[in-house]
């Protein structure tokens, strides 16, 4: 007890308590110091090995603005274990101390490449990431500035307009006199039925006059008696006595003569009986016959005449609307032709009608009056002979008041449609050779060339599955189906001017905020040919240069690229024929939207607004044409002549982007764009990772708390595995282009 309270050694045991603390945590805090030290240069190693391999990229795709990865696994692999160990060995001498010695465990190496370029993607935010600065300024001053013009947009607005107006209201002036001419030719039908039964009709009742007046005022009934009378006798002398005297028997004979003869009237005056019943009854079932096929002719023409007025009402309407719109129209002049449209006015119509229900009317009388004759000898056939002639008459009347109507519509209807075939035909003579043009648009002798080109891109006819553009498609999980745009239509002139104007107003309605569709397609037009690459002209006549890294100049598929991937055909006459089409509606639109602002009043003053067009269209598409002919030069043409800047001219290309707006279709022209991309390159987009992620395990030494980390370890607590008297650690990185 005297030793336990005693107070010697009380100051060391006070150290102890108080040093031994210390020191215990002197050590765990330099093991943990260095253990933290070792985790941030594995980290560094890490990263400096990811991004080592990550600069190995490909130099071909780097021209083309993207970014993937160059090397084949192994190769990746080697380098990342080169770096990494390069980066984690430690310094070695005999005057050096080494704080850490972190050291990379044998074959913790590890590198994931992930996300290809042929992701769709992944190629779309490279090529974002390349254009973003030079798209929106070439896309600003070439065509946004240009298309966003108040007058432009205003007098394509307006000529679309006027098109679509005139188009619509043809078609029902069209209708309504497609309708008279209908009604009109049922009238003649109706004609030719009543001169037929007044002729037939007269020739009976002549017929009839004659038979009264040969069987006078005998009867029938008077006839058949008489007739009985006479063959009794006649019966009586054949059956006298043989043995008669010669007088006696050439006294019978000179009888028998006698009453045979009288026999013979008698029949014969029956048969006229007869033969008057029989035209009666005949007459009575033509007449009825008659009557009938006269009212279905008389409701055929209703019919139409209703249909007439219809459209004929439907004008009036749309007339008014388009007087109201025209005030705010830039096309007053030939808004014009609106006010000499034909209406055709009720009393017109109204009396097309009553003219033949008036005819019809005195037929009808006239039916009646036949079916109420008695059947006698006696009946007085002047009141029919009066009712034959006065529906004649009423028709002859009508026929010879209407036809001078009629020969006058038909006329102004021929004289339109001679004028609208005279400029049609003009359009067609321009539009064969527009095509004809493009017959030799593809490079000469290069034929062979070019169709094993595209069937590396789109496969052979048996299996479209071998091509280039289908393996992307196939990578994306995209369905190619409805995949090719429409050619234009070189052959039918109200077509071709129709679907001018329709692309034209397509292009005026193009939603130009759409910033991705903007990168993507100015990407095809900086890193892909076309027809005119290389013949562009700036305004003093020098070629422009193209500045890109990749130069499209030398690519396999020759100045046809972009063609290609705005439409998607396999050959290059349907792409560049495809391109040629649609840039020559759009001047062809624009052509005729320029006549349509200085028409020609005599054309204005016909009345029909579809002429009018077809006339704007026929001088336009001769323009138009000449236009082609610099577009493909590699000149600027204006966009119009009618706008006062000269500076609002548009190239080759800057029709191109527009018709990449048009046919937007982001996955399948990105697929084709990677299609290209292998096609001149050779690279295999499938097999070029953007991404990759490594993953390493080092160890590092512990100098005195092993045993202690391993109860950390055991809680949870360390970031490190304890392996003997070294700490393992295992960490990842990822980067991405």
């Amino acid at each position: 007890m005297r030793r336990f309270r005693s107070a010697k050694g009380a100051v060391s045991v006070y150290l102890i308590i108080i040093i031994v603390p210390i020191f215990l945590f002197t050590t765990v805090f330099i093991d943990f110091a260095r253990v933290k030290a070792s985790e941030l240069e594995t980290e560094q190693a890490l990263r400096a090995g990811i991004r080592s391999v990550m600069s190995a990229y490909h130099p071909e795709l780097q021209q083309w603005g993207l970014f993937g990865l160059g090397k084949d696994s192994e190769e990746a692999k080697e380098i990342f274990n080169q770096v990494l160990i390069e980066n984690l060995k430690t310094a070695t001498g005999t005057d050096i101390f080494n704080y850490l010695d972190t050291e990379l465990v044998t074959d913790s190496a590890k590198l994931t490449p992930m996300y290809m370029l042929s992701n769709h993607t992944v190629f779309e935010r490279q090529v974002l990431e390349e254009m973003k600065y030079r798209a929106p300024i070439e896309f600003a001053l070439e065509i946004t500035d240009k298309l966003q013009q108040p007058a432009t947009t205003a007098i394509f607005q307006s000529g679309t307009k006027f098109s679509s107006n005139a188009s619509s209201l043809e078609k029902l002036i069209d209708k309504r006199e497609d309708a008279l001419d209908d009604a009109w030719s049922r009238s003649e039908d109706f004609k030719v039925q009543i001169e037929e039964s007044y002729n037939s009709m007269n020739e009976k009742m002549n017929h009839l006059k004659d038979l009264i007046s040969k069987i006078g005022s005998e009867t029938e009934a008077s006839l058949l008696i008489q007739l009985a009378s006479l063959q009794s006798e006649l019966n009586s002398l054949k059956s006298g006595d043989k043995d008669e005297s010669e007088e006696a028997q050439k006294d019978r004979k000179e009888e028998k003569a006698r009453l045979e003869q009288e026999i013979a009237r008698v029949k014969q005056i029956l048969d006229w009986i007869a033969e008057y019943y029989r035209i009666v009854a005949q007459m009575k079932v033509e007449a009825e016959m008659r009557y009938r096929l006269l009212l279905s002719i008389q409701k055929d023409v209703d019919d139409y005449i209703q249909k007439a007025k219809k459209y004929n009402d439907e004008i009036v309407v749309e007339l008014e609307r388009l007087r109201e719109e025209s005030g705010s129209s830039d096309l007053p002049e030939v808004n014009d032709v609106f006010n000499h449209v034909k209406i055709r006015d009720q009393a017109y119509l109204s009396g097309f009608q009553s003219g033949l229900a008036s005819v019809t009317s005195l037929f009808a009388g006239f039916r009646n009056q036949i079916s109420a004759v008695e059947m006698h000898l006696n009946a007085n056939f002047d009141p029919l002979i009066e009712a034959n002639d006065a529906y004649l008459s009423q028709n002859q009347s009508f026929y010879s008041q209407q036809s001078v109507l009629e020969t006058q519509r038909q006329q102004e209807n021929d004289n339109i449609k001679g004028q609208k075939k005279e400029r049609r035909n003009a359009i067609k003579s321009i539009l064969a050779q527009a095509k004809k043009t493009l017959m030799s648009s593809c490079t000469v002798g290069n034929e062979e060339a070019n169709k094993n080109v595209y069937t590396k891109l789109e496969g052979d006819g048996k299996n479209k599955q071998t091509g280039l553009y289908n393996k992307y498609l196939a990578l994306n999980q995209i369905d190619a189906a409805g995949d090719l745009a429409t050619s234009y239509d070189f052959d039918d002139a109200d077509r071709s001017t129709s679907s001018a104007m329709g692309l034209l107003d397509a292009l005026t309605d193009m939603l130009i905020s759409a910033r991705d569709k903007l990168y993507l397609n100015e990407y095809a037009l900086t890193k892909y040919n076309y027809r005119t690459l290389g013949l562009e002209q700036k305004p003093n006549g020098e070629i422009k240069q193209e500045r890109t890294l990749n130069d499209p100049s030398g690519h396999t598929l020759y100045n046809q690229e972009a063609e290609y991937l705005i439409y998607g055909f396999s050959s290059c006459e349907a792409n560049l024929t495809s391109a040629y089409g649609e840039m020559f509606a759009i001047r062809f639109a624009i052509r005729t939207i320029e006549e349509l602002m200085d028409p020609k009043n005599e054309m204005l003053n016909i009345g029909s607004p579809l002429l009018v067009l077809l006339v704007a269209a026929a001088e336009g598409a001769v323009k138009a044409y000449s236009d082609m002919d610099d577009l493909i030069k590699g000149k600027a043409v204006p966009i119009s002549s009618k706008i006062k800047s000269s500076l609002l001219s548009f190239t080759y290309k800057d029709y191109l982007r527009l018709f990449l707006f048009i046919h937007s279709n982001d996955k399948k022209l990105m697929s084709r764009m990677q299609s290209l991309i292998e096609l001149n390159t050779g690279i295999d987009l499938a097999n070029v990772s953007t991404y990759m992620e490594g993953s390493a395990t080092t160890s590092t030494s512990l100098w005195f708390t092993s045993g202690l980390l391993k109860i950390l370890q055991l809680t949870g607590s360390s970031q490190c595995t304890v392996s003997g008297n070294r700490c393992e650690m295992t960490k990842s990185f990822a980067i991405t282009y």
